[in-house]
């Protein structure tokens, strides 16, 4: 003889499972983000810590041709920034000597340019903890139509 069961009692056995399942994906993915973050390095400076990510305070100064940014870099050696022009915009990448705060620190900024800029005739230099990048305007030239 076959039994009939409420719906009640199949909702609560649905319930049921489907809250084992949500735990145990919950375990698993609390296991591998535990894995990402402490052992596999940030791409660009091969450093096995976590770090805090921020943005610099940065400013633009623009002239007839040229554009200066300044970016506020505290205790970032040289060696660890990465800067990358692509089309207008400048990309910066860098890390911090110290902790702060009890934390490594890393900076990150997109800066986007009004104009396009000679990227042979940019300079960068970091003094201080103050970085200065100089990049040259790209000249506008009209083109004769015949």
């Amino acid at each position: 003889m076959v039994t009939r069961r409420s719906i009640w009692d199949l909702l609560d056995e649905l319930e049921q499972a489907s809250e084992e399942l949500v735990e145990s994906v919950m375990e698993d993915l609390r296991a591998e983000i535990h894995d990402i973050v402490t052992s596999h390095p940030p791409h660009v400076y091969g450093t096995y810590e976590a770090c805090l990510t921020q943005e610099p305070a940065y400013s633009v100064y623009e002239t007839d041709e040229e554009y200066r940014v300044v970016v506020d870099l505290p205790y970032v050696d040289p060696s660890k920034v990465k800067l990358r022009l692509v089309g207008r915009t400048l990309f910066l990448e860098a890390l911090t000597q110290r902790e702060i705060n009890g934390r490594c620190v890393s900076f990150q900024a997109k800066i986007t340019l009004q104009k396009p800029v000679d990227r042979k005739q940019s300079v960068a230099r970091l003094v201080r903890g103050m970085l200065v990048v100089n990049l040259k305007k790209l000249k506008e030239v009209d083109i004769h139509v015949d």
